[in-house]
């Protein structure tokens, strides 16, 4: 991308450079373009009145693509500003951020998030930690294995974080549910429970919820089951958080590297994994960092590391913003899978996510990426309950279980949540900023983007991109500049 100046960067604090809309589709890393054929995305089309068609491509013997985003390029990003992108269902991979397109996409993908304050532990999850404990005590490895299997490969390389496909953090468990139905018999004994306390005179209703706060008292939390360490115990683990771009997180670049190469290569077989490639999809954000105090690491991007016997066996990389933690990807050792650390890290960072809540109050959310309802692997993050999928019509918030049933209703073609609402218009083009050269002094200028279609009026590529990106981006882009490079 063209690089843009220091005095340009300093008129405002977040500039983005739009990718041309008419070259927005890739090959899809979760169906692999088999619904090219299958006849989904025509109905997905259909059903919200697009008529445009397809390349020829996506019917083609070869990986077809199928997986349609709209795309920009973070030169640099307030945490505020990349708040208003992802609550609009926009996600980034290194400085490149999408926006699957859903009515028109191979895979609709939802952003996916949980009220932190609302979380509650599954008796999977609670095994999850009780494991981790047991072996850092005891060096006792768990019993009953917890499988996780590996998610699709990672963007590991600048042209792979192009295919747009945000990848799962991490890998779901095999295990039976954990919400079991209660059987025929427990519901028999509570039924002639009631019927008791009815005939004694108890209230039914008040009895229900006096029992709910006591069940709510009893509930573990995350914190209750971090042990900290004693001389007597077998290993040592140390969560620690470091800054990217910090000297910290430079003393222990080359570490963090030679571990992405392991898991990449042990878990997905990714043969094109490359320290550049870690660098551009892990290492290079656009977030500017903004400076916290008492106690708040500040916002920005960040790298989790888990520190087993002081050697990094695990990485959490994420942004914090303003609103919620962001979990962008994780990567571990192999030789430690008999930990789940996948499920391990979540719930570590939720945990770190109630503690900032602490620090300040509007962030309580905790972003876990794009859901989809077809793909198996995605499905350990409905696990973290109670979940929210986004509506992308209205940009509003409905639980994960009625969601997820209105998708499968609609035979898992891109679903409107409320579709009784209207979607919310896009900002005027006056309130928007776009950072240009004069064509006679060739001095850059900041103009609204009105003034600029009226000193550009042969730029209808651009014209056709920009209404693309407002409807998609929504209000925030009003906080942001776009950086339109000089035409030849």
């Amino acid at each position: 991308m063209t690089s843009v100046s220091a005095r340009t960067r300093s008129s405002r604090n977040s500039i983005v450079e739009l990718f041309d809309s008419s070259t927005n589709t890739s090959s899809c890393g979760y169906c692999k373009g088999t619904k090219a054929t299958d006849g989904r995305q025509k109905q997905n089309r259909g059903a919200q009145g697009d008529s445009s068609d397809l390349s020829e491509s996506e019917t083609s013997d070869q990986e077809p693509e199928t997986s349609i985003a709209l795309g920009v390029w973070g030169h640099q990003l307030t945490a505020g500003g990349y708040m208003g992108f992802i609550n609009h269902g926009w996600r980034r991979s290194g400085r490149y951020l999408y926006k699957p397109i859903m009515a028109r996409t191979c895979c609709p993908q939802y952003t996916i998030r949980l009220d932190v304050n609302k979380f509650r532990l599954s008796r999977t999850q609670k095994r999850v930690l009780r494991n981790m404990n047991q072996f850092l005590v005891d060096d006792k490895r768990p019993s009953m294995k917890i499988n996780e299997n590996g998610c699709p490969n990672a963007a590991g390389d600048a042209q792979e974080a192009k295919n747009r496909q945000e990848k799962p953090k991490d890998e779901p468990e095999k295990l039976e549910s954990d919400y079991e139905k209660p059987t025929k018999k427990k519901e028999m004994r509570r039924k002639r429970c009631f019927e008791k306390l009815a005939a004694r005179g108890v209230d039914i209703e008040q009895f229900k919820r006096d029992r709910a706060k006591k069940e709510e008292a009893r509930q573990r939390t995350v914190a209750s089951y971090i042990l900290p360490h004693e001389e007597s115990h077998k290993h040592r683990l140390e969560v620690r958080l470091v800054r990217e771009g910090s000297s910290e997180f430079q003393d222990r670049y080359d570490e963090e590297v030679d571990l992405y190469l392991k898991y990449q290569m042990a878990v997905h077989n990714d043969l094109k994994a490359s320290r550049r490639g870690f660098e551009g999809f892990l290492a290079n954000s656009p977030l500017v960092y903004e400076a916290g105090d008492d106690g708040f690491p500040g916002y920005g991007s960040f790298h989790q590391l888990y520190l087993l016997d002081d050697k990094i066996v695990a990485v959490g990389v994420m942004d914090l913003l303003p609103l919620c933690l962001s979990s962008k990807y994780f990567f571990y050792d192999p030789d430690f899978a008999f930990l789940a650390l996948g499920t391990y890290s979540a719930l570590r960072e939720i945990e770190f996510t109630q503690r900032m809540h602490i620090e300040r109050p509007e962030l309580q959310f905790y972003y876990m990426g794009y859901y989809l309802e077809e793909c198996p692997k995605m499905k350990y993050k409905g696990r973290f309950r109670p979940s929210e999928l986004m509506c992308d019509k209205t940009f509003k918030w409905m639980p994960l279980e009625k969601a997820i049933g209105m998708i499968n209703a609609n035979n898992n073609r891109f679903t409107q949540f409320f579709p009784d609402e209207e979607r919310p218009g896009p900002p005027p083009l006056d309130d928007i900023r776009i950072i240009c050269k004069d064509s006679t002094t060739m001095a850059q200028r900041l103009v609204s983007a009105r003034m600029y279609k009226m000193m550009n009026p042969d730029d209808r590529e651009f014209e056709v991109t920009l209404t693309d990106y407002l409807d998609l981006a929504g209000p925030v882009a009003t906080q942001i500049c776009i950086y339109r490079s000089h035409r030849s």
